[in-house]
């Protein structure tokens, strides 16, 4: 296999993949309640409630993704314009 092929794609698998590992580690809003099913209960229903929950924040991103493509390339300021609310609110968060 040719790694000149893949390797403009590591630095954003490698980001998704450190995205995936910490959101399936944190307790959230799907985690905490898988948890209290599983404990509670058989594991084929905390089974089904997790699957259910991450095909649904699958096509949520998905969609996100889908629908900012055509917003960026109309709106080139709109990355760093996000950067800075962001920066803002995390700042008055703070």
């Amino acid at each position: 296999m040719n790694e000149t092929i893949f390797s403009p794609l590591w630095p954003t698998l490698l980001a998704m993949g450190n995205f995936a590992l910490v959101d399936a580690i944190t307790p959230g809003p799907v985690n905490v309640p898988a948890l209290r099913h599983g404990s509670q209960r058989a594991r084929q229903p905390a089974l089904g409630y997790v699957l259910g929950a991450r095909l649904s924040y699958g096509a949520v991103v998905a969609c996100m993704g889908l629908a900012s493509a055509p917003l960026l390339q109309q709106l080139p300021q709109l990355p760093q314009t996000a950067q800075w609310l962001c920066t803002a609110y995390l700042l008055w968060l703070a």
